[in-house]
């Protein structure tokens, strides 16, 4: 696999970095950097097979392998499932640790749903974490920043061209960057994954949170991880002094923010110019918390929550093996028990718009996402089992959501029509988006009835009325 190889070369510059950087050898071959402003905090140890050395790449590579030469029936699903974990956060290790440079970059944390809240039209819905890093004043006035990162994960990728489309895509695309750009990388991922980011997303979830990945997920994450060829080495990682000691995390649900009220008063947020980074909140809410036992008063600590917080501690670090964040957000504030999975995506906004499932699906269907092969076929099968045992139909849902969207199936098909869009003044790729949505509404009219009990296409008003009536 390339993509592993690609991470192996990579890992010495990481390694160098931490040698230059280490000042005390400390018991259990453990380092201490040297911060300028900074105070110590228990932290999470390295991994026996630490992704910033070549020797724990090495170790990782080798257990994939081995996951790899079990074909077919041989895997069982927490074998998949666990595949499927590994490759997700060695993709984000390996983009996140491409594009950052010398910079403090975001991520974005995608939190895994209560399987039971997904089989209500109500409650299903995502959470997704921000978390945002950044220098204190000290490292900043030693380091300057020599460069920005955008929002939007497409500028970043057409600064560092090394980087594959295909591979940055698998987790942010589409709708992150515009149509154009969006449908071309729609239809680069599709042909190898039948999925965009957003099918990825999606089958990601269903797979993991369901602990049944298909064959045809498995196999669709292993394509896409090829497409690593020839990405982009860098410079080097910076040295201790430029770490990104403030970390916060801002929390999101189907689409909206999670926390009411100023952003002043969001629990673990990092404000510019406040000492008190979010990080730094949720240590004390720690210790604020810790009679939870004896007083009813305060909020329950559990049991796993001291061990996440030690590796926020390590999400401190320039740069840092992925897995530590995908620990740090079982945190019972951050994602709870469950855990989530981490996408390399600074942007803040993109992030709270991962958290909405409705988002999600609208951008598959409008860049194709193949329904029956690869990532986003694992979500409609999720979907489908779902219907099957609660009578919640979750495709259905998305099929009204989008007629109501468009005023029913007529009107729809005189803005989105092959023959219509012909004839439009618009570029081919946002032609190729419409003509997605079309087909997609199509399949709604022919497998589902309205009121009626003729075909679903809310023509009238009526309909509407009786449909749409919760939405915006």
């Amino acid at each position: 696999m390339i993509f592993l190889l690609v991470l192996v070369t990579s890992a010495p510059m990481a390694a160098s970095s931490r040698a230059k950087s280490t000042k005390h050898k400390l018991a259990g071959n453990e380092t201490e950097r040297p911060c300028v402003g900074c105070n110590k905090y228990p932290e999470a140890p390295n991994y026996p097979d630490d992704w910033l050395t070549e020797v724990g790449l090495v170790q990782s590579i080798q257990q994939l392998q081995e996951i790899e030469q079990d074909e077919g029936g041989a895997l069982t699903d927490e074998e998949k499932e666990e595949a499927l974990k590994l490759k997700f956060e060695m993709a984000a290790h390996a983009v996140f640790n491409s594009m950052q440079g010398q910079v403090c970059m975001d991520m974005c944390a995608v939190c895994m749903p209560n399987m039971a809240d997904m089989t209500s039209e109500k409650t299903a819905q995502l959470q997704s974490i921000h978390i945002s890093r950044s220098k204190n004043w000290q490292n900043t006035s030693i380091m300057p920043v020599l460069g920005t990162v955008d929002t939007a994960l497409g500028a970043v990728v057409g600064t560092l061209s090394g980087i594959p489309i295909g591979l940055a895509s698998f987790f942010v695309g589409g709708g992150a960057t515009g149509a154009v750009a969006g449908t071309a990388t729609g239809e680069f991922v599709a042909n190898k994954t039948g999925s965009s980011f957003a099918g990825n997303i999606l089958g990601a979830i269903a797979g993991i949170g369901t602990g049944a990945v298909s064959g045809a997920t498995y196999l669709a994450t292993s394509e896409i991880l090829g497409l690593t060829a020839g990405m982009w080495k860098g410079a080097g990682l910076t040295a201790a002094t430029t770490d990104c000691k403030r970390v916060g995390f801002e929390r999101f649900h189907g689409g909206e923010n999670r926390d009411d009220g100023p952003e002043k008063d969001q629990p673990f947020i990092s404000i510019p110019w406040d000492s008190h980074y979010g990080l730094k909140r949720l240590r004390q809410w720690m210790k604020d918390n810790e009679g939870w036992e004896q007083n009813t008063a305060l909020h329950e600590i559990f049991p796993g929550d001291d061990t996440s917080i030690r590796h926020c501690e390590r999400v401190r670090e320039h740069s840092f093996d992925m897995r530590h964040a995908s620990e740090c957000v079982k945190h019972s504030q951050i994602c709870g028990p469950s855990g989530g999975f981490i996408l390399p995506v600074p942007g803040k906004d993109m992030c709270k718009q991962v958290s909405d499932i409705n988002y999600l699906e609208e951008k598959a269907i409008e860049l194709g996402d193949d329904p029956e092969t690869g990532m986003f076929a694992q979500w409609r099968k999720m979907q489908q089992e779902i219907s099957e045992k609660t009578g919640f139909d979750g495709k259905k849902a998305q099929c009204i959501n989008t007629l109501c969207k468009y005023g029913g199936y007529r009107k729809a098909s005189m803005k989105l029509h092959p023959d219509r869009l012909v004839r439009m003044n618009i570029p081919a790729e946002e032609k190729l988006l419409l003509k997605n949505t079309f087909v997609f509404l199509n399949s709604c009219k022919t497998e589902y009835t309205g009121a009626d009990g003729e075909e679903l296409t809310l023509n009238s008003s009526e309909e509407r009325d009786s449909f749409c009536k919760a939405q915006p």
